[in-house]
């Protein structure tokens, strides 16, 4: 085993751990931007859900780039994790925020979501840094 591939083992936490901050980071400015506008414009309550959920798959791609151009290889792999990573994150924050309220079945749905929407980001993450 290389010196590269050792420091990478070693270094692989504090990637993910970068990456799911950098998107949880990234959704925080984009809902903060969504509520202003959402206040200054009237927007349409309905159109809420959906906007949250292009915030997330905004953020998790963003995450998932990150974490695969920094780690090289595997970025499917990688990205899913990472997306998997945040969502559960994420539902964490939430439950704890809405004091015990637990969906389920919305829990499961946005993590195959963020498996799926990581997998594909580090795929193109992988591309972008021109391996395999």
């Amino acid at each position: 085993m290389s010196k590269k591939e050792i420091d990478l083992k070693e270094n692989l936490a504090k990637i993910y751990a970068k990456a799911v901050l950098r998107g949880i980071i990234l959704s925080l400015v984009l809902l903060v931007v969504m509520s202003a506008v959402s206040y200054l414009t009237k927007l349409d309550e309905g159109y809420m859900s959906t906007i949250t959920w292009v915030i997330a798959v905004i953020s998790i791609s963003y995450a998932a780039i990150y974490g695969t151009l920094r780690i090289g290889k595997k970025g499917f792999l990688h990205g899913a994790l990472i997306g998997a990573i945040y969502v559960v994150l994420m539902f964490l924050f939430s439950f704890l925020a809405d004091k015990g309220e637990l969906d389920v079945r919305g829990f499961i749905i946005k993590l195959m979501m963020a498996i799926v929407v990581g997998a594909l980001a580090g795929m193109i993450g992988m591309v972008i840094k021109g391996s395999d």
